[in-house]
């Protein structure tokens, strides 16, 4: 409860990912994982399938202003803003 009359400090949404049917089913048949950037709430997110479970896995990251991806045979990197 604020004291000062300061509204109170709201939460950010929680993250929700909803799919096809058949997307896990296509993320396992084919061995593909997604990776996405959002600039506007900071995040980086994977995608990919659990082998075990037959679920999607979703890998959340918030960091500053990440602006897009890059791969090399061994690793993925974030790039920030240059400002």
């Amino acid at each position: 409860m604020a004291t000062n009359g300061a509204a109170p400090a709201k939460e950010p949404p929680a993250f929700t990912l909803t799919t096809s049917l058949q997307f896990s089913g296509w993320l396992a048949e084919t061995g593909a994982s997604l990776a996405v950037t959002t600039y506007q709430s900071g995040k980086v997110i994977l995608v990919g399938s659990n082998a075990q479970t037959g679920r999607i896995s979703v890998f959340e990251r918030s960091l500053e202003r990440p602006m897009g991806l890059a791969s090399t045979a061994s690793a993925w990197r974030s790039r920030r803003s240059c400002r």
